[in-house]
């Protein structure tokens, strides 16, 4: 499974909609987003908390309410013609996409924290019926505690950044709630540690593989997912 870092970025501005079409256009099988609050409690799709990089804004999203937002520039600064790619919703992009393709949901509630995303995220997918298709995944993980404790029948994909050790012992911190996958970055691992996720019932989605021979090898090394800035082929 490969799944569409910020959507086709390499050919679209990340997290927009035409960036997550193109995803699967090319051949993923899932996306990857990311989202944030906005002033009115709604869900925005777009990586940073802040607005310049991506958009012609400027500020915190946290300082926009949704449609004043939805009127920024989400496309032109990756190139011209996308210049009316605005900032979609989550429930935008579950719309637009077919119920087959997984999308894992990252919530960004660090460096800033966001009162009720996780809610909002909840109430989402609750209200598009979208369970079998999502992970929910976050480096803030007492953010995915919370998204169990609505609602224990989200997956949740725990971000890791750092060598953990005692795997077995720290997802056991998330009873009586179980973790539906781990989701290291691929230098953080090997082999053995992929055997031991298996062992206590993790799924593994490695981050951010790039380089296509080293995306089969870990494929063959027992991950269940590779997330990607590029769009890729089993061998």
């Amino acid at each position: 499974m490969f799944i569409a870092h910020r959507g086709y970025s390499h050919i679209a501005p990340e997290n927009t909609i035409t960036a997550f079409q193109e995803a699967i256009k090319h051949g993923a099988t899932g996306i990857e987003l990311d989202v944030h609050l906005t002033k009115d409690n709604k869900l925005v799709i777009i990586h940073d908390e802040a607005l310049q990089r991506t958009t012609n804004g400027e500020g915190l999203v946290s300082e926009y309410e949704l449609t004043e937002l939805q009127q920024l520039d989400a496309g032109s600064w990756f190139h011209p013609k996308y210049k009316d790619e605005t900032l979609p919703t989550l429930g935008e992009v579950i719309e637009a996409l077919p119920k087959d393709v997984l999308i894992n949901v990252e919530i960004k509630n660090i460096p800033s924290f966001y009162k009720g995303i996780e809610k909002a995220v909840v109430e989402t997918i609750e209200r598009y019926g979208r369970f079998e298709q999502t992970i929910v995944s976050s480096f803030d993980h007492s953010c995915l505690y919370n998204v169990k404790q609505l609602n224990e029948s989200i997956k949740i994909g725990v971000l890791v950044n750092q060598k953990m050790h005692n795997i077995r012992h720290y997802v056991q911190g998330f009873e009586p709630y179980d973790v539906y996958a781990i989701h290291p970055h691929h230098r953080l691992i090997s082999a053995k540690d992929i055997s031991e996720f298996k062992e206590i019932g993790l799924k593994t989605f490695v981050y951010t593989v790039n380089d296509e021979h080293e995306a089969n090898e870990w494929l063959r090394s027992g991950v269940d997912g590779i997330i990607s800035d590029c769009i890729m082929k089993k061998t």
